[in-house]
């Protein structure tokens, strides 16, 4: 049996590194930052101390005459931070030195500042442009009790921020000029290109919009306690969806595999109560499982058989509620393997094996409590598995004799948490959702996409131009399957997309979902050349010609919204298109990136990226905030 147990993955949810809360792109680029009154109000994310380091944060000062502390480790001469006085210059504090720069030109919007130290010399960026450097050689010294605090300094905080700030970072290494450009100019990045993941010692996304706790998505746990400060909307950062489409490399053989409540779960010796505390992506959808008072085994399983392959993988997200021990037991034909893990120590226990082969069991550390644990094997014989899910009373329990499952007399009370299961073939993959159909086989990638992860909601395409993009070659498309958030027949929604527009002489569609009986879809187009490559959006009989052109051979971002019966189109952030549309009545069948329906031969020449459904109408105001997110990296 082999086991591997991976901790500290900070960056990207849902694929392959994963950071504490499983943070999709969506929610990180959330919009949101918190706010600071200058008066009694700050983040304190307890001890971190560096000795060469790189201090990021963007920020937006509300009172030009306050002083302000963005962000540091810093009490009585001994620390570090990022500080602004009354006459607009900022300093880089080390220990008692510090470098001075006038940052006149930067106040009254958002700017990113990044201090960065390598023992000899600190120096300071804004906006990715090195504006000050100065030598000092020193060790930083630390007061006692001293803790990293954003919006202010010292153990009886001092020099309180008045402004907004989001997305603090703190690298315990001195970032190159080159890697802070990287930084800003494809703000999606979490670590630049060259630097190990592991050095980022904090990451405040801000993304929660709610509560009193900002959390750390390094994976270092450096949680922040929000003293004060509140949630605004952020630094020119995309909204995010409340519904998503969802480009899956993976398959989920296992149906509604967040809600253990279904009658497509099946539990004995014990009970479920649904959306009981936040899930590993940071939504309340994770259920509660509470064992029985009996003497025998508290398990969970899918209730009919899954046709899979002789080897596949049971995987599920378990923290700890009174119960850390609990068990996964992969069945495939007639053969099995149990697994008992701690998930509070993320370590296994005991198992037991009947039958199953080749057998590999992975911890994989979320963060909050959460991990996600799996059993890989292969049977000799048939191939239709179960995943069976138990409560444990210990690492090394006694289990059944019939079934092999932990047997135990329960208290009636205790419990833990389940969510996100998932039944797939070959190795433990990208966690794949599900609802009332499963997701049986991977999807399959177009032309020009790479492969190697899940991406939902934001970027679909793995980095093929700057921050993800498909280059479409016209004989190509991706289909992205149904989910059952997207909106469908006259519902509210956005559609969005970025665009590197090509010419041609037939229609391009770039994005669009929906069928072409009775042409039931919604898409966003291109004329063609003789109609002069205008912005064109298709419906259910209610086309728009918005006679405004793309820009040809550059980058375009089009955004069209339907609320009410009233239709916007964007372009670049500014409306150009305001009329009022009788109901559509979209009937999901598929969402296709570069196919025109109408015509199954048609492909798109063209560039695209981050496409985006939202199942709600956005503001003119989200607009242009996604619109300012993206015109640097396509630009």
């Amino acid at each position: 049996m082999g086991v591997t147990t991976t901790n500290n993955k900070p960056l990207n949810p849902r694929g392959n590194d994963q950071s504490p809360l499983a943070y999709n792109r969506a929610a990180l680029y959330s919009g949101k930052a918190l706010s600071f009154d200058g008066v009694n109000d700050y983040v304190d994310c307890g001890s971190i101390e560096v000795q060469s380091f790189s201090l990021i944060t963007n920020v937006y000062f509300d009172l030009l005459s306050n002083t302000d502390t963005l962000a540091g480790n810093w009490d009585s001469s001994n620390g570090f931070m990022l500080y602004k006085n009354s006459s607009n210059n900022m300093f880089v504090y080390i220990n008692s030195a510090k470098v001075q720069t006038d940052i006149s030109e930067y106040v009254g919007h958002w700017t990113q500042f990044v201090a960065t130290y390598d023992g000899t010399t600190a120096k300071l960026y804004a906006n990715g442009v090195l504006i000050n450097s100065e030598a000092y050689a020193a060790t930083i010294n630390y007061s006692s009790g001293s803790t990293f605090k954003v919006g202010a300094y010292g153990n009886t905080p001092g020099g309180l921020l008045n402004g907004d700030v989001a997305g603090t970072k703190i690298f315990n290494t001195a970032l190159t000029a080159a890697q802070i450009a990287d930084l800003y100019n494809f703000p999606e990045k979490i670590v630049p290109t060259g630097v190990d993941n592991t050095a980022l010692k904090l990451w405040l996304p801000m993304m929660e919009g709610a509560g009193t706790t900002a959390y750390d998505g390094s994976g270092n746990g450096n949680h922040g306690t929000i003293a004060g400060a509140t949630y605004v909307n952020g630094v020119g950062a995309p909204v995010a969806q409340t519904s998503v489409i969802d480009w899956n490399k993976g398959s989920n053989l296992a149906k509604f595999s967040e809600e253990f409540d279904n009658a497509d779960w099946t539990t004995g010796g014990a009970s479920i109560i649904s959306n009981q505390t936040t899930s590993p992506n940071g939504i309340l959808n994770a259920d509660k499982f509470i064992e029985s008072a009996a003497l025998g085994i508290h398990v969970v399983n899918n209730s009919s058989p899954i046709t899979g392959t002789a080897t596949s993988t049971a995987s599920v997200f378990y923290k700890k509620g009174t119960r850390r021990y609990f068990s996964i037991k992969l069945q495939i034909g007639g053969s099995s393997y149990t697994q008992v893990f701690d998930s509070e120590g993320l370590v296994t226990g005991s198992n037991y094996s009947n039958g199953l082969t080749n057998v590999v069991t992975t911890i994989e550390d979320y963060g909050n409590g959460w991990g996600r644990f799996s059993i890989k094997g292969t049977s000799p014989s048939g191939v239709f598995t179960y995943a069976i899910f138990a409560l444990s009373d210990s690492l090394n329990p006694t289990f059944d004799a019939g079934n092999f499952n932990p047997k135990y007399t329960g208290t009636g009370t205790d419990y833990g948490y389940f969510w996100g299961a998932q039944v797939n073939a070959g190795s433990v993959g990208p966690y794949i959702p599900t609802l009332s159909t499963a997701q049986p086989t991977p999807v399959l990638l177009p032309a020009g996409l790479t492969t190697g992860r899940d991406i939902t909601g934001v970027n679909l395409f793995e980095n093929v131009r700057k921050q993800g993009a498909l280059n479409l070659d016209g004989l190509s498309f991706a289909e992205v399957h149904k989910n059952d958030s997207v909106p469908e027949g006259g519902e509210d929604r956005t559609m969005e997309v970025w665009v590197y527009h090509k010419p041609q002489t037939t229609y391009q569609s770039f994005i669009e979902l929906g069928e072409m009986t009775n042409y039931k879809r919604f898409a966003i187009l291109s004329t063609s050349i003789s109609a002069g490559n205008r912005i064109y959006i298709a419906g259910q009989g209610y086309d728009t010609n918005t006679n405004v052109s793309y820009n040809t051979n550059a980058w375009n971002h089009i955004v069209v919204t339907l609320e009410s019966g009233a239709q916007k189109v964007y372009k670049n952030g500014a409306s150009i298109s305001d009329l009022a549309r009788p109901s559509y009545n979209t009937t999901l069948d598929t969402i296709e990136i570069g196919r025109n329906k109408q015509n199954l031969t048609e492909y798109s020449y063209s560039t695209i990226a981050q496409p985006r459904i939202y199942n709600r109408a956005l503001t003119a105001e989200e607009v242009q905030r996604n619109y300012n997110a993206g015109k640097n990296i396509y630009s």
